[in-house]
């Protein structure tokens, strides 16, 4: 009878109830707790991704906005040496129109001695000024040269520090190896939309082995240049045709000076007695003065991409097993917690994160010339290359999306 008695008790019986419950309630809490470690390890790295990204993509237009001022600067050099060069040149030309005069004006001063020795001393000043004439000309196409292969060398040297500042600072700032990253959050887009990309991923995958630098690539640059008729590498900027002084001079000047030495050369270094210290005047050139291109223009927008690659499950439940409870047991000796048909074989990670920013150059643009140079990076809201306007600096922008 007391059997039976325990027996139906055990129904009024609710001790070790709490117990059951608290442990119930802890196993909850605790998963809890993971889930939002997990949530904020992807919350910190989408921060960081952003982060990353934008420190690029204002490192990059820092870099651009300092090639824009260097070529501003040779612009303005450019500028005030062919300043200089003309009036310097046209200075000789008007020695050699003084030298045709003044070397018959010395044969006929020789009848009146006092003033002979004025009428040679005009004619020496005035051959050995016409004497740099050609001088000064060829000076100044070697002059232009060296600017415009000093502007050339920084349009194409300043965007590759511009990627290789770029690329440093994300690396700095926490961003991982896009290689890497791209793959896996392709995968993860085409997971989410039930794809089954399985030769995919083997094939992005492949892309994580390429040997270096290439595999150390944190960062990428996509100019919205593109697919405009100007490219990232040039920074948008044009070489021009110059209309006026002093980038080109005048055809009648031109005209002026092919007629004037010939004759003034052959009245210096031939016609008179001190002929033959001349004789180092140079042939007329074929062509006098000078046409040149000056460096105009302006970056568009570029647009970076940085990114996070996945990350293990914060409490290492990624692998959805479970602990043996026996003497001995490890982490490694688990067992399945779920026997049935495995529907994804991967392991749950905290995904990966892309992250996108634009910059742009702003201030004085390079152009002609300019006693300002006040070029400055700034980061603008996110444009992308497939855009339907092509933005240019006083344009109003059309975003496709802001993604930060």
């Amino acid at each position: 009878m007391k059997i039976i008695a325990r027996i139906l008790n055990l129904r009024k019986d609710a001790s070790g109830s709490a117990l059951l419950l608290s442990g119930t309630m802890m196993f909850l809490i605790v998963m809890a707790v993971v889930l939002n470690g997990d949530m904020n390890k992807a919350v910190y790295d989408r921060i960081v991704a952003q982060n990353a990204v934008d420190a690029a993509a204002e490192a990059a237009a820092l870099w651009e906005a300092r090639g824009c001022n260097v070529i501003q600067h040779l612009n303005n050099i450019h500028y005030e040496g062919n300043k200089i060069l003309f009036v310097a040149e046209s200075a000789a030309l008007v020695g050699c129109g003084s030298a045709i005069f003044a070397v018959p004006a010395v044969h006929a001063a020789k009848a009146y001695p006092i003033l002979y020795p004025a009428a040679v001393i005009a004619a020496l000043v005035s051959c050995g000024a016409c004497g740099l004439a050609p001088i000064i000309d060829e000076g100044q196409e070697y002059f232009a040269s060296a600017i415009n292969g000093f502007q050339e060398v920084a349009r194409t040297a300043f965007p590759i520090l511009a990627v290789g500042y770029a690329n440093q600072i994300a690396q700095a700032s926490g961003g991982d190896n896009l290689l890497e990253v791209i793959p896996q959050y392709v995968g993860s887009l085409m997971d989410a939309g039930g794809v089954n990309w399985g030769g995919t991923e083997d094939v992005l995958s492949g892309i994580e082995g390429l040997p270096a630098p290439l595999n150390s690539l944190t960062i990428a640059a996509i100019p919205w240049t593109i697919i405009g008729d100007d490219t990232f590498f040039t920074m948008g900027i044009v070489t021009n045709a110059g209309s006026e002084l002093p980038w080109k001079t005048p055809e009648w000047w031109n005209d002026m000076a092919s007629t004037i030495y010939p004759v003034a050369k052959t009245e210096c270094s031939s016609a008179w007695e001190y002929g033959s210290a001349f004789s180092w005047m140079k042939d007329s050139p074929d062509d006098w003065g000078w046409a040149d291109n000056y460096y105009q223009g302006n970056p568009g927008y570029m647009t970076w991409v940085a990114g996070k690659k996945n990350q293990e499950e914060v409490a290492g439940l990624g692998n959805m097993r479970w602990l043996k409870a026996k003497e001995g047991a490890t982490f490694v000796d688990t067992n399945m917690m779920y026997s049935g048909e495995v529907v994804n074989p991967d392991k749950l990670r905290v995904p990966a994160f892309i992250a996108l920013a634009s910059s742009q150059v702003e201030g004085t643009p390079v152009i002609s010339y300019t006693d300002e140079v006040n070029s400055k990076g700034t980061l603008i809201p996110v444009y992308l290359p497939f855009n339907y306007k092509k933005p240019t600096r006083g344009d109003e922008l059309s975003p496709i999306g802001i993604y930060h």
